[in-house]
């Protein structure tokens, strides 16, 4: 239900002729990447102080390596929480696993903002919902 009412709201939003968001998250093996083309950089929450870029990632039998290992929290045996820091325009940053022979990402989602268009925020989804 939670992500028919997501693809609504894009559908919507690309109706109304809101410029489309340009972010992007992808997989690769055990790493997922998120990019910021732009326009500006990808932060948290703005009303939060300290509130950093938010990574939920679903997968089997993964341990985070690298900056992953600070980022990320594990929520329960197969999902984990990442709160990534603010992420310039024009760069990307990477949240990589390890695991044994079976470990896969199967899922993941972001949710941030851009300062400059207030409180509208970014979601992205890995798979996409929309091709």
């Amino acid at each position: 239900m939670k992500r028919a009412l997501l693809a609504l709201v894009a559908v919507l939003v690309t109706a109304c002729g809101l410029p489309p968001e340009r972010s992007t998250i992808t997989v690769q093996g055990l790493t997922v990447t998120v990019g910021n083309p732009g326009p500006g950089p990808l932060t948290g929450d703005p009303t939060r102080k300290g509130d950093g870029v938010a990574l939920r990632i679903r997968g089997v039998d993964l341990t985070p390596t690298g900056d992953a290992a600070r980022w990320c929290q594990a929520v329960n045996a197969v999902r984990w929480g990442c709160v990534l820091p603010e992420i310039p325009e024009g760069s990307a940053l990477q949240a990589t696993f390890t695991g044994g022979t079976g470990a896969r990402v199967e899922k993941a989602d972001l949710a941030g903002y851009r300062p400059g268009r207030g409180t509208l925020p970014v979601l992205r989804f890995w798979p996409p919902l929309l091709p």
